[in-house]
């Protein structure tokens, strides 16, 4: 495997274990994740909304779905979908936000939650790189959510920044 390779699927490890904590608070039989019930319309259109998510997921990260995905496989693969036909398929699919502006919004996020979210920050960092911003744009908004979520927060997400650029080349 190439180095991109292995931080990929280093990356992908990581936001598995992130993901956890949300894992273990789920529970099959409420049908707020999975119904109980599933017509043939709802396989279809949910099969629609999976194939744009993952298309989109692809688009966004620069990261295979595939990958992704079998890092839940075996301990939640509900979640994968879930976060593709959700996330990736209705919400992106959805947004009047420009790619720069909700990777932007994404950071931020991401920042202010600290560690739980350190993962997620580290792909949406490349991905917001995709997008077109900057490098100075993506450190401001780092330190600008530190004003809100205190200064530890918006070292450690300029720390993963920092980290992202040293692995991606300027262009």
């Amino acid at each position: 495997m190439t180095d991109r390779q292995i931080r990929l699927t280093n990356d992908l490890r990581y936001l598995h274990f992130s993901y956890r904590p949300v894992i273990s608070n789920l529970r099959r039989d409420d049908g707020l994740f999975w119904p109980a019930q599933r017509s043939s319309e709802t396989d279809h259109m949910s099969d629609e909304r999976f194939t744009e998510g993952k298309h989109a997921f692809e688009e966004i990260t620069g990261v295979p779905a595939s990958a992704f995905l079998d890092s839940l496989a075996t301990t939640a693969p509900e979640l994968g979908r879930f976060i593709m036909e959700w996330e990736f398929a209705d919400v992106y699919g959805q947004t009047r936000l420009d790619a720069r502006l909700r990777e932007a919004v994404m950071i931020a996020a991401c920042a202010a939650r600290g560690a739980t979210a350190a993962g997620v920050l580290q792909l949406r960092v490349g991905s917001a790189l995709r997008a077109g911003l900057t490098r100075r744009e993506i450190a401001d908004i780092c330190v600008q959510t530190g004003i809100i979520a205190g200064v530890p927060a918006a070292l450690a997400a300029l720390q993963i920044a920092g980290e992202v650029f040293a692995a991606t080349p300027e262009e």
